[in-house]
């Protein structure tokens, strides 16, 4: 089941994702609107639950700080 705004359980979530989760780097191209060409690229981190569906960021961020694991999710 993806993870959505409606069925979060932010109590729970740092302890989901901690079991089988995991971030996986992306590569955003940024784009000149002036020549429509790729002139860089931009690193984004996107975490994702034990089933590779997306886990929205801002959720994850605050169940870590309910669990004081800002640290953990940092390294």
């Amino acid at each position: 089941m993806e993870l959505t705004e409606h069925n979060l359980d932010i109590v729970h979530l740092w302890p989901q994702w901690r079991r089988g989760g995991g971030i996986q780097a992306v590569f955003q191209p940024i784009v000149s609107l002036q020549s429509g060409t790729v002139t860089a690229y931009e690193a984004l981190s996107r975490p994702y639950d034990a089933s590779g569906g997306p886990v929205p960021i801002l959720a994850l961020i605050a169940s870590a700080e309910q669990h004081h694991q800002l640290v953990v999710l940092d390294r």
